[in-house]
């Protein structure tokens, strides 16, 4: 929807975000199957982008939480 939502807004300027949603799903659909197609593999690479991401912020995170529980002075805290 990224690629037809500037084309909905070119030709209605003036649509409220929910107009926009409500033409997209219009377009939608009265797509054809074939075309619905091409959406469809787009969005499952970008799941598995989102995935692959996803596990890496996820590995991160757990890695920061681990060195931030590791105190370098070795001390209580309580300077």
């Amino acid at each position: 929807s990224k690629e037809t939502r500037g084309d909905v807004l070119e030709k209605n300027p003036g649509f409220a975000l929910g107009d926009v949603g409500k033409e997209l799903g219009r377009r939608w659909r009265e797509m054809d199957a074939e075309t619905k197609k091409s959406f469809d593999a787009k969005a499952a690479d970008a799941k598995v982008a989102y995935e692959a991401a996803m596990k890496e912020y996820k590995a991160g995170k757990k890695a920061t939480v681990v060195d931030d529980d590791d105190d370098s002075d070795g001390g209580s805290g309580s300077d």
